[in-house]
């Protein structure tokens, strides 16, 4: 319970700031950022399955829904969950897409994966157009 904690907090501590640095910084400094003290697990896979994350993530998306001012988008969602997972341990993928029908607006989405789950279902039906991880650093989607 510990893990699962201190995992929410590093969430919860990058969903508040994530807003300032996203104006400041480019993507690829912010996602450095948000890396800069991953940890590659020893031990293979972290303590806590990814699924048993979720519902604390959702539960702190429904506390900060209610700060004023602080976006609470797919993408600082994804951002947050990214960089949170990528700390503990986790190789979390984050993801960058579009609705694939064609209409007047492009229509985008932004999610995480573990072991190539989405933990978003909104996630299904949206093309990756652009795919991040500690080992992909930024990749065109192919």
């Amino acid at each position: 319970m510990l893990f699962a904690t201190l995992v929410w907090a590093r969430y919860t501590a990058l969903r508040l700031t994530l807003p300032a640095r996203y104006r400041r910084m480019s993507l690829p400094a912010l996602l450095s950022s948000i890396e800069g003290d991953a940890r590659v697990s020893a031990s293979g896979s972290p303590p806590v399955a990814v699924q048993g994350l979720e519902a604390g993530f959702r539960r702190i998306d429904g506390v900060l829904a209610r700060v004023p001012g602080l976006p609470g988008t797919c993408l600082f969602r994804a951002l947050g969950r990214y960089g949170a997972l990528v700390s503990a341990g986790y190789d979390a993928v984050l993801h960058l897409g579009l609705e694939p029908a064609p209409g007047p607006d492009l229509v985008g989405h932004a999610w995480v994966a573990v072991a190539g789950v989405p933990l978003d279902d909104d996630a299904r039906g949206y093309v990756a157009t652009f795919v991040h991880s500690l080992e992909r650093r930024g990749a065109p989607s192919e």
